[in-house]
């Protein structure tokens, strides 16, 4: 399974996050003014436990002689940081793995053929931290990307899973549920970082294609492969697969 199209939609979200922000403090105006790609960063690890180290890390490439980081140009706060756990569950109902195998026609696709499909349902932890050097501008900025959470219709956004061996891709959604801000308790030596971080439960449907079903022909003898197109936040129309009625 390939979960890389979750970690690029929830940079995608951030992204839009920091289009969309509105600051209310001089720090939170500084990010906001920012370019993404160094207002967000994605972090390798947990950052509950490990945040500190990696903002000392990111913030420097050196040490002057008498041991003081030298800090990176562009690496300065309020910074926001996301991370995607490397473990994942298996979402399962009645003990059994929530495992869908539909046939599907790619949007698209060139070739009158079907495909054989398996959307597997996984759950997979997420964090996000606001980082600043001031609890005020953290408390807003925290504040601000809960409620943009919560603003997002069923709670899901879209991920883009590709294809390349049929040049093709279709778009799932993920839902989430989120956790409220939660401070990191900070060592003594770092007391002027403001630490909050929230908590996500990403739900996500992985699809695995597992070959065509239908040649040339496009002739299937189960149930009728069904697309449907939606419009996700006014953007460009998207598509994604609508299990045969009557599956679960």
């Amino acid at each position: 399974m390939n979960f890389d199209p979750v970690t690029l939609a929830l940079g995608n979200l951030m992204a839009e996050f920091h289009d969309s922000y509105i600051p209310r403090t001089r720090s939170a105006e500084f990010w906001k003014q920012r370019d993404t790609s160094t207002a967000i960063l994605l972090a390798p690890s947990d950052l509950h436990g490990d945040t500190v180290s990696q903002i000392t890390k990111w913030r420097s490439t050196d040490k002057t002689p008498s041991g003081q980081p030298i800090v990176r140009q562009g690496s300065t706060l309020p910074v926001v940081l996301f991370s995607i756990a490397r473990d994942f569950s298996m979402l399962s109902g009645y003990g059994k793995p929530f495992l869908h195998r539909v046939p599907v026609k790619l949007p698209d696709d060139p070739e009158p053929r079907v495909i054989d499909l398996s959307i597997i349902r996984v759950g997979i932890p997420a964090q996000v931290a606001v980082v600043a050097d001031d609890p005020t501008t953290t408390r807003s900025m925290a504040a601000a990307f809960a409620m943009y959470l919560d603003r997002l219709p069923k709670n899901q956004f879209m991920a883009d899973f590709k294809f390349p061996e049929y040049d093709q891709s279709i778009a799932l959604p993920i839902t989430y549920e989120r956790n409220d801000p939660m401070p990191v308790n900070m060592p003594a030596s770092e007391r002027y970082l403001s630490i909050l971080v929230i908590d996500l439960v990403i739900q996500a449907s992985i699809p695995e294609l597992n070959g065509v079903v239908a040649g040339e022909s496009g002739q299937y003898a189960g149930e009728s492969p069904l697309i449907t197109e939606v419009d996700y936040h006014n953007q460009t129309t998207e598509y994604h697969v609508v299990l045969p009625e009557g599956q679960p």
